[in-house]
């Protein structure tokens, strides 16, 4: 059989033997393809002119230079976008502390009226011929406290990021004004609730 003639001996070692038409025919082939194949090839460059050249370098230059410029205008397109949604999620914060504030205001104004109701009667009578209902409830708002705590998540992402550099100065410097009202206002509650805590 032909294809018996193909088939590689092995040797009592374990050896295998290629069939001499196997071997021509596999050398041949690899001869043949490696011939054909060229690893390295550099194509022909003509020659340019100095003028060629000039032209080549300003047209990479050109290239850069506008991507630089293209980047600069996207990022900047890009921070002042960043700066309109912070500043309408900061109307929106500002908006909620007005509402508190004047909630505050509102309270305290009121507590305080009660606190010199109390004072007064403290300060006219003697504590024990004054009714217990009464001094319990002008008392009751001597030692109660509200507490005003700031909506500043925003305020604290712009000082962060560095995006108050796109407001307009005047803006700028009205923000950082209610940055220190902000801290003000917590340094007052903190000795404020010291008080109320001796107080009580």
């Amino acid at each position: 059989m032909p294809e018996e003639s193909d088939v590689p001996k092995i040797t009592p070692d374990g050896e295998f033997i290629p069939n001499e038409g196997i071997r021509d025919s596999t050398l041949s082939q690899t001869i043949t393809r490696s011939a054909d194949m060229e690893v390295h090839h550099h194509p022909e460059v003509e020659k340019k002119s100095p003028k060629g050249y000039l032209l080549e370098g300003l047209m990479i230059f050109l290239a850069v230079t506008m991507g630089y410029f293209a980047e600069n205008i996207r990022e900047n397109y890009t921070e002042h976008e960043r700066a309109e949604v912070y500043a309408s999620s900061m109307l929106k914060d500002l908006e909620a502390d007005t509402a508190q504030l004047r909630s505050y205001r509102d309270y305290f104004d009121y507590t305080s009226k009660k606190a010199d109701t109390l004072m007064l009667l403290l300060a006219e009578n003697d504590p024990k011929n004054i009714a217990s209902g009464k001094l319990y409830w002008y008392g009751l708002f001597g030692g109660a406290h509200r507490y005003f705590v700031p909506n500043d998540a925003t305020l604290q992402q712009m000082k962060s990021s560095g995006t108050l550099r796109y407001f307009d100065k005047t803006v700028a410097n009205n923000v950082a004004k209610y940055d220190r009202f902000c801290r003000m206002m917590q340094t007052n509650e903190e000795m404020v609730r010291d008080i109320y805590t001796e107080i009580r």
